[in-house]
This record gives structure tokens, sequence and C-alpha cells, in this order.
């Protein structure tokens, strides 16, 4: 029962299949039963009010502390299991006889600062800097993240940040979209995949979004950062996409492009969508700087980072202006008259040498 349920929900969104699945798992152990499968079976058989059954988990949800937002989606979940397994009940009932705890703010999480992003990447593993690093520069969510594969990236170089494309099934909105990441980050990636990084079809991230969260956390508490108000800390994976937010805007991106690049529904300034690639990653790079943790983007680097560019541009125009000649010179030296002249000519010489 319970398998064929959350596998409905995952045709529409694994985020909320994991949430339901949370929810349901926590219902069944407020019951004391073993599972779902059977605390839905216990309700079906004794014939319990679905109604009671509802206000019943509300009540324990609340004196566990829950916030409203865990209310309710543990309570969608609940009365979906339920609809599922033939157990009817009336919406306009349902509003009358249970009630809801009241909505009211609860969480304080923040972005952290510069400074204390750099102090937790210093605990960091090279999997969890990775991560951190891409969630940072990139807006991503975690689950966007760990859904990452090499084709999704086209790495940059000489200073150019990596392009990251989200599919349409792996977003939230449901639809793609592209986003950037520094410089650093695709180092800390390419070290983190190895060969492998050449590999299309290789997940990055491979551990998942429970193991990738976990390995966060870890770090936020080893570097003596770890804040609780309540169940949740103030620093958490999703701090590093406010981060991503708020230093954007600072650099002076326009919220509406920033906002696209997170995947949010936002009205975008439809001037954007003409922009080149080479114009969004212009705009992009104001926030470099900021977005960098571990090795400093300054102007004097800037420039020199250019100034290679073009050096590699100009030689990559040399070698394409003698490949012709190099090419002509080759079938040269394969033909046989050729080869007889140059023999000729280099016996002559060795002649000349002295002895």
């Amino acid at each position: 029962m319970l398998s064929d349920f959350i596998a409905k929900r995952k045709l529409r969104s694994a985020g909320t299949a994991e949430s339901y699945l949370a929810g349901l798992v926590v219902w069944a152990r407020s019951r004391n039963e073993s599972s779902p499968d059977a605390a839905i079976q216990h309700i079906i058989e004794s014939k319990a009010s679905p109604y009671e059954v509802i206000q019943a988990y509300i009540n324990y949800l609340s004196e566990k502390g829950k916030s409203p937002s865990t209310i309710r989606t543990y309570i969608t979940a609940l009365k979906a299991f339920m609809l599922d397994n033939d157990l009817e009940f009336s919406t306009e009932k349902l509003r009358v006889k249970t009630v809801m705890p009241a909505v009211y703010y609860v969480s304080t999480d923040r972005a952290p600062t510069s400074q204390e992003v750099k102090r937790i990447l210093q605990y960091a593993k090279l999997p969890t800097r990775a991560a951190i690093l891409t969630l940072a520069s990139s807006g991503l969510r975690i689950g966007e993240l760990v859904t990452l594969k090499v084709a999704d990236i086209r790495f940059g170089d000489l200073g150019h940040p990596s392009r990251i494309t989200v599919k349409a099934a792996r977003s939230k909105s449901r639809k793609p979209r592209t986003t950037f990441a520094t410089s650093e980050a695709t180092d800390s990636l390419k070290q983190l995949l190895g060969d492998e990084w050449k590999d299309p079809n290789t997940l990055i991230f491979p551990a998942g979004k429970d193991a990738v969260y976990r390995c966060i956390i870890r770090a936020i508490q080893k570097a003596g950062l770890e804040v609780k108000d309540g169940p949740r800390n103030e620093l958490h994976p999703h701090s590093f996409r406010k981060y991503f937010f708020s230093n954007c805007l600072a650099a002076g991106i326009d919220r509406g492009l920033v906002e696209n690049w997170m995947g949010h529904q936002f009205a975008l300034d439809t001037n954007y969508l003409r922009m080149s690639e080479d114009e969004l990653e212009k705009e992009y790079l104001k926030a470099a700087d900021r977005l960098t943790f571990l090795t400093g983007v300054h102007p004097e680097v800037t420039r020199e980072v250019e100034s290679l560019r073009a050096e590699v541009d100009r030689l990559k125009h040399l070698e394409e202006a003698r490949k012709p000649a190099d090419d002509l010179m080759s079938k040269l030296l394969e033909d046989a008259e050729v080869q007889a002249v140059l023999k000729r000519r280099l016996k002559a010489t060795s002649k000349m040498l002295p002895a």
C-alpha cells in the first residue's frame, strides 16, 4: 500500500514523495504501529473515525513542537494516504471537526557571511567542499545539485565560469533553466571527479541528498557555527542558496535575472531573455568575487587572466594560420622526388664539412 502510494507521488515530485513518506512514518510511530501499512490496516478494521485519526495526529505533531508548515505537509500526506486506501471523509466536515495550529513564522535561518563560508569550507572534505562551493556560487537547491551529471555542466576554463543546465524534470518549478558556477567551484568539481569529469553520464554526487545534507551539517558543526533555534540550525544547506541570492543583488545584478538563475517564479525582464550567453556570463561575473572564498578574485588577477586568455587566443590563431603550411610541408616531404633532392643536397653539404 505505502510503496504504491509513494511511487505514484514520485511521478510528480520526488521531493514531495520524500516528505510524504517521512510524515507517514512519523504517523505510524505516533500510533505505536510498526509501519504506515499496519496503521492504516488497523484503522480500516476498527472502522475508526478518520476525523479523529487526523486530529490525533495534529495534536501529536503540535506536542512534538513541529512547525505549522511541517504539520500541514504531514497532515496532507495522511489525508492523501487515507483516500488512497478508500477511507472516505468529507472535506467540509474535516474543516469543522479538526483544528490546525495557527500559522506563525518559525524559521530564523539566515545566509552565512563570507567569512563563515570560508570557515565551513576549511572543515569540509573534498566532496562536501565541492557541494558547498557549487551551491553558494550557483543558487542551486540541494535536491537539484545531487541530480547533476557531467553532461549537465559545460566546464569553464581560463577564468570563465561553468554553465549549469537544470533540466525541467529535476527542477522544482518544472521548467528548465541555466545558471553558472565560479572557476573555484569548477576546480573543486574536477578534482572530485578525477578523469570521470570527461564522462557525460557520471553522476557528480552519487551519495544522494540525505548524505550530502548530513556532510554539510557536520562541516557547519566542526566550524563551531551550529546555532539551533528549535529543531533546525540557523545555517544549513539552503543557507548557501540565500547567500547566492543576497550577494548577486549586492553586486548589482538585476533581481529578475538572479531569480531566474535560482528557478524562482518572478517577473523577469524580457530583455534578459534575449541576452547572449556572453552577456549573461558578464552579468554573472559581477558577483564572482563575492562568490569565491578560498581563492581571491581581485582586479589585478582578473586583468592577468584576461591577458593570458588573449595570448592563448593569439597563439591559437597563429597555429591555425600555420597549419596549411605545415600540411603542405608534410605532403612535400612524403614526395619521392622531393626526398631524392633533399638527399642529394644533404650528401653535397656533408662533403663540404671539415673532416
